[in-house]
């Protein structure tokens, strides 16, 4: 950070996702629970206070999730997503996802619109009550975690 402050400098830090994001409650089709989060980050703690930005790549089709987050994207097995986790200075939030489809015989990923959603509207569940330490999540799929 210090190197960061005093040079004109550009610091791009690559590191893995923890296993977190591959457990089965994460897999429920059309969840918010889908989305990676800075705790799927390693390190992620110190790379969210340091950084201006911070990006996840998620490629859903992998994880056999084929309606993805509270919107239900339909996703292909090419579809790329790029979480912004983390903007620095930035306001809105509402835009905070980017859509690709990579190309893998060329070594690239090209943005794209949106894929089709099948709830336009959203679908974020919110956390209604806790009992016995088991979260109750109201959702128009019925999903309970």
């Amino acid at each position: 950070m210090k190197l960061k402050n005093q040079l004109p400098i550009i610091v791009i830090m690559l590191t893995q996702l923890n296993r977190s994001i591959e457990d089965a409650a994460r897999r429920i089709p059309a969840s918010i629970h889908n989305y990676p989060t800075s705790g799927d980050i390693f390190g992620g703690d110190a790379l969210m206070q340091g950084s201006d930005m911070v990006v996840v790549l998620s490629r859903p089709f992998k994880l056999d999730i084929k309606l993805y987050g509270p919107y239900a994207y339909h996703v292909l097995t090419d579809d790329v997503i790029m979480h912004l986790i983390k903007v620095r200075n930035n306001g809105d939030e509402k835009n905070n996802m980017i859509f690709m489809k990579m190309e893998g015989q060329n070594q690239r990923m090209i943005e794209v619109a949106p894929p089709k959603a099948e709830r336009p509207e959203g679908n974020y569940q919110r956390f209604s009550q806790r009992t016995g330490g088991r979260q109750i999540i109201e959702s128009p799929i019925g999903t309970e975690i």
